[in-house]
């Protein structure tokens, strides 16, 4: 397996992850901080729900390649788990190809999508705040989770070979 590959995939996805603490860091102030504003000085922040939702989206979409790489998302496993460990390794192969298909048509609409923003110089209605680079984050976070999984399925296709041969 091309090691260097797989180190540059999973780097990605950590800068991301990162990426998404800085927002959740940044909600945290700001909600902090409209909270007590409104109660000592009668006066919350006028962008705080507008900011929020966009460092919501952020967060979300920053952090899937991260959970996808570290294994910690959601697997239903109850139907598979019953097979033998060759047949959910080739199982795992094909779930995430058809995953891979589902997150390039994604990444093509975000794309679209964001494009369609930048030509039409969209703003938040209420403070003005200019979404088209926080718009991006989300073709960004959906390319370098489709570059995770397809380094997992290079992985683990490798991996099955290989045992294959071994045998």
């Amino acid at each position: 397996m091309p090691e260097r590959a797989q180190r540059v995939s999973y780097r990605a996805t950590e800068v991301l992850s990162y990426g998404a603490e800085v927002c959740i860091m940044a909600l945290v102030v700001l909600v902090s901080y409209s909270a007590i504003s409104r109660y000592v000085f009668s006066k919350g922040v006028y962008f705080m729900e507008e900011f929020g939702s966009i460092l919501l989206a952020a967060i979300a979409f920053l952090s899937f390649a991260y959970a996808f790489a570290v294994g910690r998302h959601v697997n239903v496993t109850l139907i598979i788990s019953k097979f033998p460990k060759a047949v959910r390794n080739w199982w795992e192969v094909g779930r995430n190809l058809v995953c891979l298909f589902f997150l390039f048509v994604w990444f093509k609409l975000l794309f679209d999508f964001v494009y369609t923003s930048y030509e039409m110089n969209c703003h938040s209605v209420d403070a003005h705040i200019y979404l088209v680079p926080w718009m991006a984050l989300m073709p960004l976070g959906v390319m370098v989770f489709a570059v995770a999984v397809l380094m997992f399925c290079i992985n683990r296709a490798y991996e099955n070979v290989t045992k294959v041969e071994e045998k």
